[in-house]
């Protein structure tokens, strides 16, 4: 009776090489963990079209919940502290959005959404800035 815990059973319990050298040993904790070029651009597409469908719905349907955009219509809400109308005809209604992101002041935004959307605004722009580098660092490695 062998005890296959007891490496000095005489049994290699992890014989295998993985890496460049690929599955030696047919043992069941052995993975073969070479990637070929094929399986990359594979994983692009795949992550490509998931992307472009994520934002095909989201131009379809951005302009039919009303409740992301409850400010603009409710009437609780004081007229100057609504935000600007967008765009939602025509081909305005693809990139419409886009510009205002990235052209909102920080007083705009603490005027229209308030201090709760300015923070949560600043602390996801702050971690795109710190996790940028390690995302190019990550992507090249």
């Amino acid at each position: 009776m062998s005890n296959d815990s007891d490496p000095s059973a005489g049994e290699q319990i992890w014989s295998c090489t993985t890496g460049s050298g690929g599955v030696v040993d047919s043992n069941s904790n052995c993975y073969n963990t070479t990637i070929d070029a094929s399986q990359i651009v594979f994983g692009l597409a795949i992550n490509s079209a998931i992307g472009i469908l994520c934002y095909i719905g989201f131009v379809l349907w951005r302009g039919e919940f009303r409740v992301y955009f409850n400010r603009l219509v409710s009437t609780a809400v004081p007229e100057a502290q609504r935000p600007p109308p967008l765009k939602l005809g025509g081909h305005h209604h693809l990139w419409s959005w886009l510009i205002p992101v990235f052209k909102l002041s920080d007083g705009a935004l603490l005027e229209s959404a308030g201090l709760d959307a300015l923070v949560a605004q600043r602390i996801l722009g702050f971690g795109c800035l710190a996790l940028l580098p390690l995302t190019i660092l990550g992507v090249g490695v």
